[in-house]
């Protein structure tokens, strides 16, 4: 029998690689099977997929630069090497339990990516001087993420006034 674990130690499970692995093993399971409800896997592709993507980081990352840069959303709020995230999350501590705190990253993360999609370079946001080191000014992802991040701490996507720090259906 597998022992309870506190909401704390399952956020600290779901985080790591081997919880992603089973999961995506999970659903890699079901789409060889073709039972999934969203997505196809053609398994037939796969060497194609990965030679591709191989090619790619040849082309961009060449052996003399291995220095491949992470691309997540998470990655993108730090821009400028500032860690915006850990210090919101620092200001919630106290007043929201870890699970609170997990929905409110799902939250933020969520609608920053869906805001990111597609949306190209052809604008640029302009953070507030506090929290940036030199830089202001930003375009695509980063930006898109910091952003996002201003108006999900400003409370612009939630409809409660009492609780600014969420994401809701309106």
């Amino acid at each position: 029998m597998t022992p309870m674990l506190s909401t704390a130690e399952t956020i600290e499970h779901l985080k790591s690689l081997p919880a992603v692995r089973e999961r995506a093993q999970r659903v890699y399971a079901k789409a060889k099977v073709q039972d999934l409800k969203h997505f196809d896997v053609d398994v037939s592709k796969l060497t194609d997929v990965a030679k591709f993507v191989v090619a790619l980081i040849k082309r961009d990352y060449s052996d003399k630069n291995l220095n491949i840069p992470p691309h997540t959303r998470l990655r993108h709020f730090e821009v400028g090497n500032v860690d915006r995230v850990s210090k919101l999350v620092e200001s919630w501590k106290g007043r929201a339990d870890n699970m609170e705190i997990v929905r409110r990253m799902v939250d933020l993360i969520v609608v920053s990516v869906l805001l990111d999609a597609g949306a190209g370079d052809r604008w640029t946001f302009e953070a507030k001087p506090d929290n940036m080191q030199g830089v202001s000014r930003f375009s695509r992802s980063e930006g898109l993420a910091l952003a996002s991040l201003a108006m999900f701490t400003e409370g612009r996507f939630s409809d409660d006034s009492q609780r600014g720090h969420q994401v809701d259906g309106k």
